[in-house]
């Protein structure tokens, strides 16, 4: 019962201080690195998606994989403005204007952990899909050289600039998304190896 009084008691004031400066770097780590390495690629990419609609990938024109891949930036979007709320949370913790306790912030970073890592494996599968798509338009061309435009038994299949920065729009929000789901990690384990949060 002691324990679990403890557990639930707000952290002290020495852990506070402690955990609030790990939030508010990380936080601001997290965020600036999703917004400049995905966020705003990922948005620039998509107005050059825009600028040559109709000169895409028939992969692209697929309702799973759209869904996916718009579900993966989505996710992409609230764990930057998830990350960005650490910052609130750990300068409330270090100037002493907020209390928690450590379940509280374990469930909070467990959230942001699962949302990268589900981030993570949309990603996976979006690039996977993608890579055999272009792997398989390669094989079927002449291996003497790829035309950007080729007609295999009868029937056109476009390979372009387009493709490329599809990938390029997966690998950078998979690099945000493993950078984040790493700080998250480490984050946790802040919170976890606490000593004393109990006593105030």
């Amino acid at each position: 019962m002691a324990d679990t009084s403890a557990a639930t008691s707000p952290l002290s004031r020495t852990a506070a201080e402690s955990i609030g400066r790990a939030l508010r770097l990380w936080g601001s780590v997290a965020f600036w690195t999703q917004l400049f390495v995905a966020v705003i690629p990922v948005i620039v990419i998509t107005i050059v998606f825009s600028s040559v609609y109709g000169v895409q990938a028939p992969i692209r024109s697929a309702g799973i994989m759209g869904a996916t891949t718009l579900a993966s930036f989505v996710i992409l979007l609230f764990t930057t403005w998830w990350f960005w709320t650490y910052r609130k949370i750990g300068r409330a913790l270090s100037d002493g204007s907020g209390t928690t306790t450590r379940p509280r912030l374990e469930r909070r970073l467990w959230i942001g952990l699962v949302l990268s890592c589900v981030g993570i494996v949309l990603s996976m599968a979006v690039l996977f899909v993608e890579m055999t798509y272009l792997l398989i338009r390669f094989l079927e061309a002449p291996q003497g050289g790829v035309p950007v435009i080729q007609t295999v038994q009868g029937e056109s299949s476009w390979i372009s600039a387009v493709d490329i920065l599809g990938l390029m729009t997966v690998v950078l929000t998979l690099t945000a998304e493993i950078v984040v789901m790493v700080g998250g990690l480490w984050l946790l384990s802040r919170v976890l190896f606490l000593k004393g949060e109990g006593q105030t």
